[in-house]
């Protein structure tokens, strides 16, 4: 996650909806849906039951959870057409977040989040590395 030129909200107004949509404390003049607009269709998080992991570059680590029930290309933001409706209860907050350091031990996540080294906008995680990452192994 980076807050760019395009970016709608300030980190800080992101979190704030973010931490209440996980904690459901009803939130006045809520700005995000249960959804996240992205600039490309994630195929194989449409109905599958995977889940979404955000990594946060400022906060050095992975800090939201949410299962995609459906994506579509709806067009509702300009550089973001697709959006991924979240399955209601699914989205979680890492507070603190999964650290950096932490998922570079996972195997093949050495070079994660490594400029210039790792070039992959997403990667894959096998059930096994999802419970090493939460420390459930």
């Amino acid at each position: 996650l980076q807050a760019g030129p395009r970016w709608r909200h300030s980190q800080d107004q992101f979190w704030q909806e973010v931490r209440a949509r996980c904690q459901n404390v009803p939130r006045r003049n809520a700005q995000l849906e249960p959804r996240w607009d992205s600039p490309r269709q994630y195929k194989n998080l449409d109905g599958t039951g995977r889940k979404l992991l955000l990594y946060d570059h400022t906060r050095k680590g992975l800090t939201v959870e949410a299962e995609i029930g459906s994506v579509a290309k709806t067009n509702s933001e300009p550089d973001y057409p697709w959006t991924n409706e979240f399955v209601p209860g699914t989205m979680k907050l890492f507070d603190p977040p999964i650290p950096l350091e932490h998922i570079r031990t996972l195997e093949n996540f050495q070079d994660f989040g490594v400029p210039r080294k790792d070039r992959n906008a997403f990667r894959n995680l096998t059930r096994d590395q999802y419970r090493l990452l939460l420390g459930q192994a």
